[in-house]
């Protein structure tokens, strides 16, 4: 993970403790960079963090979770194959309500990836709700 994949507000792992980056995280992620102790690293997306960031089933997601941005929808879809580094693929698609998307957007592995992309298309923040007990 490098400094310029970073916004203010994303959520990352420190030392495997969930934290939101800061102006002072970014420079401990910048000082760390290359380090082979990094205490930094993404958090894995998953389909619970996706519930949790309220992209839902629907009855026509099939498996995949989707959340709305006005007329538009963002469709996460995990694969199930692994990627080079042994995660779980995760294929994003973005379309206009009622139709089918017509090729991924991007592959967002990690929970600051896709809050990344949910902002720059929103210009909202994508919020975490707790989990249910």
């Amino acid at each position: 993970m490098k400094v310029n994949e970073l916004r203010i507000g994303n959520l990352i792992n420190y030392h495997e403790e969930q934290i939101t980056v800061t102006i002072s995280t970014l420079q401990g992620v910048l000082l760390a960079e290359g380090e082979k102790d990094n205490p930094y690293s993404g958090i894995e997306l998953t389909p619970e963090l996706a519930r949790r960031f309220m992209f839902l089933k629907t009855q026509f997601s099939g498996n995949n979770r989707v959340i709305m941005i006005d007329d538009w929808y963002l469709e996460l879809e995990f694969t199930g194959d692994k990627i080079e580094d042994g995660d779980d693929a995760v294929v994003l698609w973005y379309g206009l309500q009622g139709t089918e998307p017509s090729k991924p957007l991007c592959y967002p592995n990690y929970v600051h990836q896709l809050q990344n992309v949910y902002h720059a298309l929103s210009g909202m923040e994508l919020v975490l709700n707790p989990p249910k007990h």
